[in-house]
């Protein structure tokens, strides 16, 4: 490769980037299906199949192996963790807990019945999906049944998801915890769960405990929001010329549990609301649980006293 490629190459990249993230500025007021679009042309990676799985220092070819393990694994992920009584913070979330459990079995509020004009609502904003589940039942068959048929029933096969199993890396041996599970639900389940969802929304929406900081998962909230609030004060910074540091957090397992699932994700950002209230005066903001934090320098008259400045600073939110 020439001289010139390799000076010719980033400034290809960064155009093309500059380009994209114009389209999203052009579209942001239209709907999400032009993000979306323009997002599809740079990721385009499909699940690969996996035939093998790494444990230790063995390797399981077996799908009947690699079904156990699985299972072994997954079974694991999903018992209740036990509570650290050494931990200071772990022995002060278990008070907590049970001061709140206590407070609770005091009152003497009834939790309101499921309705059939609740269900009928549901089953009213429904998809009209043909395609059916692994129960063979599709959105289309339960929006054509009598309303007769609504008993407010939940019987507990219905409680059962099905996990498969997807690689997030492009290989062919894998293990455990690098692989994405997805839970399937029966359709009449999913119904029981966005009843959950709308009320757990509800309930946070008037307590006021998701923060304006967060994007993700919730109506009118869309992934451009965050791209384009970071992106606008991050240029802002640098036409005043003031050094800013920028900190992206993903976690490696978001919820360690299958995901797919349109309640999971909100319970989620309900558990971490308060999370912006320990990273300081910074501008953040949050999309589910991928945090983006921007730290700007207090202006000094050396360049190695500022850059000194946001290292502590960005060590300080890390470790906090």
């Amino acid at each position: 490769m020439t001289r010139e490629s390799k000076v010719d190459i980033p400034k290809h990249k960064n155009a093309q980037w500059q380009k994209f993230l114009s389209n999203i500025q052009m579209s942001f007021d239209k709907s999400d299906k032009a993000f979306r679009t323009h997002l599809s042309r740079i990721y385009k990676s499909r699940s690969l199949p996996f035939y093998k799985l790494s444990k230790g220092t063995k390797i399981v070819s077996k799908q009947e192996g690699i079904t156990n393990e699985l299972f072994q694994y997954y079974s694991e992920q999903l018992k209740v963790p036990a509570v650290n009584y050494c931990n200071e913070h772990e022995g002060q979330i278990n008070r907590k807990y049970k001061e709140l459990v206590n407070r609770l079995s005091a009152l003497n509020d009834n939790i309101e019945k499921t309705s059939t004009a609740e269900i009928t609502c549901i089953i009213k904003i429904l998809k009209p999906k043909k395609s059916t589940g692994f129960d063979s039942v599709s959105n289309v068959i339960i929006k054509k049944l009598p309303p007769t048929y609504i008993e407010c029933r939940y019987p507990d096969d219905w409680k059962i998801a099905k996990i498969i199993t997807r690689n997030k890396l492009k290989s062919s041996i894998l293990k455990c915890e690098k692989i994405c599970p997805i839970s399937l639900l029966a359709t009449h389940s999913k119904l029981v769960e966005k009843l959950l969802l709308l009320r757990i929304r509800h309930w946070a929406a008037t307590n006021r405990l998701v923060t304006p900081e967060q994007s993700g998962f919730r109506p009118k909230c869309l992934l451009p929001t965050p791209v384009l609030s970071i992106y606008q004060e991050a240029k802002n910074n640098m036409v005043a010329n003031i050094l800013t540091l920028a900190l992206y957090v993903c976690k490696l397992e978001a919820m360690g549990l299958p995901q797919d699932s349109s309640l999971s994700p909100y319970l989620l950002i309900v558990f971490h609301a308060d999370l912006t209230n320990y990273l300081g005066a910074h501008s953040c903001h949050l999309f589910g649980d991928d945090l983006c934090l921007l730290i700007k320098s207090p202006t000094m008259k050396k360049l190695g006293s500022m850059i000194d400045q946001l290292e502590n600073e960005g060590t300080r939110v890390c470790n906090q």
